[in-house]
């Protein structure tokens, strides 16, 4: 099985020296392509990304205005030809072996989906960060509900197959935060998914000007999206799990209103969706969803007009 690396890229020039040799390093054990989305940078990627493209092989670049990682991540898998999809930040350093773990747990595992930690630093390590390619491995018995509690992976240190990203695909591009969460509950529903306990990519510690730095926006987003997922396939859906996505947001949208000092009714009507949101089916906790990313985030929960 070889693999198309997906990268998308918005703005990262100081990082991708790093990102881009990494991968290319990667691409050499296993094989595959390089495929990368420039999502209308205005720094230098561009010119970096050109120069790397044509000093390898089996590398294309895409160039967009500016639209989001979301529509990043989707025209960047339209162009991917592969059996495995890894898909990459631009300022993420993929492990050494990092690809052959992972694809040495699909094929031990049967799963479809296989990640391992991500890790976060200051300044760039000196030396190379190896992958444990004896690292255990171990499938997750009820990955929704972690996926739901916490951002189950980091794109960067995962690796799906071609079916399971066409199930997963394509994001709601409406959407400007949030990538690897939709990633990781989509694909709850897709396939058995294999974790590895071994760090498998680096990242630099998230800046105040990045988009996940608006904790706003995200949690609001966040609230959106599932609430259309549990429109979009309600079936698929256990009422628990519907019930506790809401709790959960509930109870996290109640510290946030705290902190900024929303309405008094509105802290009164979380409190009261955190306590009884077991009473609510499938539906209700998609409404309820919906109404906490409008009302407590101001989110738009309705894509744009085509």
């Amino acid at each position: 099985m070889t693999i198309s690396y997906v990268v998308t890229c918005y703005n990262k020039a100081p990082f991708l020296a790093d990102t881009l040799a990494s991968i290319a390093a990667e691409r050499a054990g296993s094989g595959g392509e390089i495929v990368i989305v420039d999502d209308g940078s205005t720094d230098e990627s561009p010119a970096i990304l050109a120069r790397f493209a044509a000093a390898q092989g089996d590398t294309q670049v895409i160039t967009q205005e500016n639209r989001g990682v979301a529509a990043a991540t989707n025209v960047g898998f339209s162009h991917a030809a592969h059996d495995a999809i890894r898909f990459c930040d631009a300022d993420d350093i993929l492990c050494a072996g990092s690809s052959r773990a992972l694809l040495q747990a699909l094929a031990g595992t049967g799963a479809g989906v296989a990640f391992g930690r991500h890790e976060t630093y200051r300044s760039k390590p000196e030396d190379p960060v190896v992958a444990d390619g004896a690292a255990a491995v171990q499938m997750l018995a009820d990955p929704l509900r972690l996926a739901l509690t916490r951002n189950l992976f980091s794109p960067s240190s995962t690796i799906v197959t071609r079916r399971v990203a066409e199930r997963i695909l394509p994001l709601p591009e409406h959407f400007r935060t949030g990538q690897d969460y939709m990633m990781a509950v989509r694909a709850c529903f897709c396939a058995g998914i294999a974790r590895l306990e071994t760090t498998l990519s680096l990242g630099p510690e998230a800046q105040g000007d990045r988009l996940s730095a608006d904790l706003g926006r995200m949690y609001g987003e966040t609230a959106a999206f599932l609430s259309q997922e549990i429109r979009r396939g309600p079936d698929a859906w256990r009422p628990g799990d519907a019930s506790f996505a809401l709790k959960r947001n509930a109870g996290r949208a109640l510290l946030w209103s705290r902190r900024n000092r929303g309405p008094l009714q509105d802290r009164l009507k979380l409190q009261a969706l955190k306590l009884f949101a077991g009473w609510h089916d499938r539906q209700a906790a998609a409404r309820a969803l919906a109404w906490i990313a409008t009302a407590i985030y101001r989110v738009d929960t309705a894509p744009p007009p085509a």
